[in-house]
């Protein structure tokens, strides 16, 4: 990320079409690549205990604008970080409902 912006880059585009999953922790890991801080998810258990996941510190793309493309075929993990990137007016959404 570090060199992308080197290079110049102006923003960013996030595919996450057709992206069916991930692993969870990842899914935290990637959205705090773009997160300041606040929460990238909340999470509930089987007692139904909620608890929110905090931005990992360190992100690397804190400023660049962002796009994410999104689609039926998003889902999971690739939807964590579609929602925790919605959530914080971080990108712009497009596409079709996940």
């Amino acid at each position: 990320m570090a060199d992308i912006e080197l290079d110049g880059a102006s923003g960013l585009v996030l595919d996450l079409r057709n992206n069916p999953g991930g692993l969870f922790n990842e899914a935290v890991s990637a959205a705090s690549q773009f997160l300041a801080s606040g929460k990238v998810v909340l999470e509930r258990n089987a007692t139904g205990k909620i608890t929110p996941v905090p931005v990992e510190s360190g992100g690397s793309a804190l400023t660049l604008p962002l796009v994410a493309l999104i689609n039926g075929g998003t889902a999971s993990g690739a939807e964590i970080v579609t929602g925790a990137l919605q959530d914080a007016h971080r990108a712009t959404l497009v596409g079709e409902k996940t």
